[in-house]
This record gives structure tokens, C-alpha cells and sequence, in this order.
């Protein structure tokens, strides 16, 4: 990946590449630097988000503002760095589609997005399926849903969401009428 090349581009896909933490240095700078990147497709990958070369990827992520669409559908993420993406989600004031789906990102990784939520008015499409989420992710979420109002879609099957989750989702979405 070289900078001059990516700097200018308006969608970048990287999909299948065995990208790893460590290969995310040129596309921080692309996020600080570029003023045109609208979509970055990193779907089927080894990224972590939880190693120390990849918090800089993040706090750019968080920083960035023509950033609208992230797929990180099926890495590596996890609860911790889910954490660390949930940060930048509570900055960041343009992206609108996030595709997290199998990333094994578990409750711990459902309440921090679910935290970023509350303060985070840009986002229109969140994607967790397939994510170990269990009730009480489910009622982390549930109970961002009753603070924002941005969010349009969610989807969350393919989780371990029971009953008792399922309710808590049901009572916030006769609260919040936007989500679909």
C-alpha cells in the first residue's frame, strides 16, 4: 500500500489481504491526510484493533471527517478493540455505515459500542450479527437505542440474544421509532 496512490481515492477495498494491526500505518495517514475517502472496505482480515499500532488507525478514525462507510466484517476485532473503535465512534461526526459483523466482539464489545452511541448522531447502519452477543449486550444496546436517533438500521441475528434480551430491544424500539 503506498500513500500517494490511496490518498486520493474516494473508495478503498482491501478485502482478503491478511491485513494485520501493523499493516494499518498508511491507511492512518490516509484518514488524517485525505479529503476525499468516503468508503474503506477491510472485510477479511486478521485486524485486531487492540494492538498499539492499531490505536493511532483509530484515533485517526475518530478524527477523520469524510469517512462514511467502514466494513470490518469478519477480522479479528474483539472486545478490546471494540473498545478502542467504540472511541473513535463518539468523535467521529461522518461515518454513517459500520459492518462489524463476526467479530466475536462479545457483550464487553456490545456495551462499548453501545456507550459510543449515545454520544455518536452520524451513524445510520450498524451491522453486529454474528458477534457473541449475548442478553446483556442486547440490553446495552437497548439502551443506547433510547438515546439515539440516527441509527436507521440494525441488525443483530446470528448472536446468542434470548428472551430476556429480545424484550429489552422491543421495549426501547417502541421508544425509538427510527430503527427499522
Amino acid at each position: 500500500m503506498d500513500f500517494e496512490t490511496l490518498v486520493n481515492k474516494k473508495k478503498i477495498v482491501l478485502v482478503g489481504k491478511d491485513l494485520q494491526d501493523g499493516d494499518l500505518s498508511v491507511l492512518t495517514e490516509v484518514l488524517l491526510k485525505s479529503t476525499v475517502l468516503k468508503e474503506l472496505n477491510l472485510m477479511c482480515n486478521r485486524i485486531t484493533l487492540a494492538s498499539d499500532d492499531s490505536e493511532t488507525f483509530t484515533n485517526a478514525l475518530g478524527s477523520n471527517r469524510t469517512l462514511e462507510v467502514l466494513s470490518l466484517y469478519n477480522n479479528t476485532i474483539g472486545p478490546l478493540g471494540a473498545k478502542r473503535l467504540a472511541s473513535a465512534l463518539k468523535s467521529n461526526k461522518s461515518l454513517q455505515q459500520l459492518f462489524l459483523e463476526g467479530n466475536s466482539i462479545g457483550n464487553e464489545g456490545a456495551k462499548s459500542i453501545a456507550d459510543a452511541l449515545v454520544a455518536n448522531a452520524s451513524l445510520h447502519v450498524l451491522i453486529l450479527r454474528s458477534n457473541d452477543i449475548s442478553d446483556d449486550g442486547a440490553q446495552s444496546l437497548a439502551s443506547a437505542f433510547l438515546f439515539n436517533h440516527s441509527l436507521r438500521v440494525v441488525l443483530l441475528g446470528e448472536n446468542q440474544i434470548g428472551n430476556v434480551g429480545a424484550q429489552h430491544l422491543a421495549d426501547a424500539l417502541e421508544y425509538n421509532n427510527v430503527i427499522d
